[in-house]
């Protein structure tokens, strides 16, 4: 993406994706000018459990850490002048051609095709699938962070009302068991510090994350004149013959 030069590029699998649709998808993303997304029209040859697992992740992608990943979505894409502009600025060690498409703003579009058939297509195993989707949500998204937070946040809070307890029984009741007061203030304090103190890192490690990927603030998303953009649409930057 950093040498390209042409005013749409076209991603895909050589050995999956029939070449004779570039054409078309290319002709199909001249109307969005963003990205397309190729989708498939449907995952025959996968296992039960590989398509369950497959639409949990798409559901808990969209819904809970608001990625904009089109379901079904393969290597085949068509990125607008503009998306290569946005993405070759984001420069990370984890990056999902697909989010970073999406993140950058730019309108997205999704095309339906069918792979080849009989395709060289590697079969991933069931817990390099588990990583691919852990990097996927580690890399973008500080849920995890969130979940920990409020793990953590709700283990002090229980602690610290064991610790009124703790007071109102020491008031309130004569007969309490000779130590039972001091251990139990002193585990439950320690706890509630502890869970208080992961809370409080895990926010700001958070904010750490988020900073650390240094991506630009915003995207141009149109220029009147630029050295990279061209005003005028009827221009390209690859022309079918040499002397145009």
């Amino acid at each position: 993406l950093d040498t390209v030069i042409g005013d749409f590029v076209v991603i895909m699998s050589p050995s999956l994706d029939p070449p004779e649709l570039i054409p078309e998808v290319v002709e199909y993303a001249k109307t969005s000018n963003g990205v397309v997304f190729g989708v498939l029209k449907n995952r025959k040859g996968q296992g039960i459990f590989t398509r369950i697992g497959t639409k949990l992740f798409y559901w808990y992608a969209k819904k809970v850490l608001k990625l904009n990943m089109p379901e079904n979505t393969t290597d085949l894409r068509v990125l607008s002048r503009k998306v290569v502009n946005a993405i070759i600025k984001i420069k990370e060690s984890n990056r999902y051609l697909t989010l970073l498409s999406t993140y950058t703003g730019f309108s997205s579009e999704t095309f339906h095709y069918t792979q080849k058939q009989g395709g060289r297509k590697k079969k991933k195993s069931f817990l390099r699938q588990l990583r691919f989707a852990k990097n996927i949500v580690v890399s973008n998204s500080i849920h995890p962070l969130r979940f920990v937070t409020f793990i953590g946040f709700t283990a002090s809070l229980l602690n610290f009302l064991y610790l009124l307890y703790i007071v109102a029984i020491y008031i309130l009741k004569d007969d309490i068991a000779e130590g039972w007061t001091t251990v139990s203030f002193q585990n439950a304090s320690m706890f509630f510090m502890i869970f208080l103190i992961l809370t409080v890192l895990s926010e700001y490690i958070g904010e750490i994350l988020k900073e650390s990927k240094s991506r630009p603030l915003y995207y141009v998303s149109d220029e009147k004149c630029s050295s990279v953009l061209v005003s005028d649409e009827n221009r390209l930057n690859i022309v079918k013959d040499s002397h145009e």
